[in-house]
């Protein structure tokens, strides 16, 4: 299965960083193209968004590590 992996160097508090990055709401404002989430919890939630072509696509999410403040995992 292919792996897509990603590391940012944010000049922040990781705690503040934290906040921001582990709750699925807030991931319109910093995931680019993200129109809104859905059926979000603290495990799993749906992000959409739409394409170029305005076509609106759903992608299921689920958090696989969350070792705060420092390492956050998803599967999508």
């Amino acid at each position: 299965m292919p792996v897509v992996a990603r590391e940012r160097t944010v000049p922040a508090p990781p705690e503040r960083v934290w906040d921001l990055v582990s709750d699925p709401h807030h991931l319109p404002r910093w995931w680019p193209d993200t129109e809104r989430v859905e059926d979000a919890t603290p495990l799993a939630w749906t992000k959409v968004m739409k394409t170029p072509k305005g076509r609106t696509v759903r992608a299921d999410f689920t958090r696989e590590q969350a070792d705060e403040p420092r390492v956050l995992r998803w599967r999508q």
